[in-house]
């Protein structure tokens, strides 16, 4: 693929300039790294630091997926790879994003996403509450998600499923829609990045809430019914990210325990805004 052929869109919202810097320059150091947009809620002077960056001002108060949904208006290439500032992407990482595409039919793929080795307690905590399910070492096969995060469309299928993505870019609903079209998602161990953090919990817990208001509205199936069950919600999550790490990863459980008062706090946002969102069925626009 030529360089211009791939687009990466990095949203970067709530995290210190050094984290966003970080991201940039492993994106910029690697070959070809093509179209980079960084998407952004800061005032920053990034064009400035990076005169090859593509820099978009999306205001104050968009979460990551408007910030992922502008990004992908903006992109030109074939292929579109999607990740946050808060991410340190190795530097095979475009490199094999092409390779993938060039050589698969599939039409998103994604990868593991890596702990902050050095972290404090608060970026482990964002780190199990947000990638539990995608601890690496993960083994090639077919899923139904993959973390937008790290992730990689081809254009034309994104494209395709363009309603579901037009007010944000919420990875089930995209998701969703293009399997119903038969189009197919891959998980593959060469597409790992890692997760730096830099959130403050403050920030992370407003996040949190908004998401899973979004995520409570958008459900299907019983309304009644899970606002009913919605009281088991805290339970279920923290019973869930520590199964993942104890099967998958028990040399990070200590982490989990560091971590557990900040992860109670990030869990219990979510759970808050999903019963809101369940109850009320609406996800104003201002929430997206």
């Amino acid at each position: 693929m030529r360089a211009r052929d791939l687009s990466v869109v990095v949203a970067a919202r709530d995290v210190p300039p050094k984290v966003t810097r970080a991201c940039l320059r492993a994106l910029f150091a690697q070959t070809q790294p093509g179209d980079v947009m960084l998407v952004t809620t800061d005032r920053h002077d990034w064009a400035r630091e990076f005169p090859d960056l593509h820099v978009i001002d999306a205001g104050r108060d968009a979460l990551t997926p408007a910030l992922w949904q502008i990004g992908i208006d903006a992109a030109h290439g074939e292929i579109v790879a999607l990740t946050i500032a808060g991410c340190t992407p190795p530097s095979d990482w475009l490199h094999n994003i092409r390779s993938l595409f060039a050589q698969s039919t599939h039409d998103g793929i994604g990868g593991a996403l890596d702990a902050p080795v050095r972290g404090s307690a608060v970026d482990w905590a964002v780190y199990f509450a947000r990638y539990s399910a995608y601890l690496p070492p993960i083994e090639p096969r077919m899923v139904d998600d993959v973390a937008g995060d790290n992730a990689a469309y081809r254009r034309a299928a994104l494209d395709a499923v363009r309603d579901t993505w037009r007010a944000g870019f919420w990875e089930i609903d995209v998701h969703r829609a293009l399997r119903a079209r038969g189009q197919t998602l891959a998980l593959v161990p060469d597409m790992t990045t890692r997760f730096t953090g830099g959130v403050s919990l403050r920030a992370m817990a407003r996040q949190r809430w908004r998401h899973g208001r979004q995520y409570g509205a958008t459900r299907r199936g019983s309304r009644v019914f899970r606002i009913m069950t919605s009281p088991a919600i805290p339970l279920v999550l923290a019973l869930r990210i520590i199964r993942r790490v104890r099967t998958k990863r028990p040399d990070w459980m200590p982490q989990v325990w560091r971590s557990l008062p900040a992860l109670l706090v990030l869990i219990g946002a979510w759970s808050a805004g999903e019963i809101v969102g369940l109850c009320t069925g609406r996800s104003h626009a201002r929430f997206a």
